[in-house]
């Protein structure tokens, strides 16, 4: 069995290293297509991540069509205005387990730390 991209994965600990000097933001764009997700609620999410309250957008039965395009437009949800405010050296220092051997591609991490990091404003 093989696994995609196994090459790239890094350690838990690689990553932390990789990020510790990393004032960057972890902060989702839309692409040229703009890809949705609708709930059974009609709740509306970018596919960047999870379907949690941070990343939504809207619901199509209770927010405006106006309202709703002008916040995928604009990338205006609570999940990625949070994100322009935390560096990636920051989510590192604060969630990263340097003692950790645990997989991941550098991508995926950095969505890691970043809903770490919203779970933990939200809770």
């Amino acid at each position: 069995m093989s696994f995609l991209n196994y090459k790239s994965l890094l350690t838990e600990k690689e990553c932390c290293e990789l990020l510790k000097e990393d004032a960057s933001h972890r902060v989702h764009h839309n692409e040229k297509d703009i890809v949705l997700l609708i709930a059974n609620n009609y709740d509306v999410f970018f596919n960047f991540t999870h379907m949690t309250n941070e990343w939504k957008i809207g619901n199509l039965k209770t927010d405006s069509q106006e309202e709703l395009i002008r916040r995928i437009v604009d990338e205006d949800i609570p999940a990625l205005n949070r994100a322009r405010q935390v560096t990636l050296k920051e989510l590192a220092e604060k969630y990263g387990n340097v003692q950790s051997n645990k997989a991941f591609q550098l991508g995926d991490y950095k969505d890691f730390l970043l809903n770490r990091y919203l779970e933990d404003e939200n809770s």
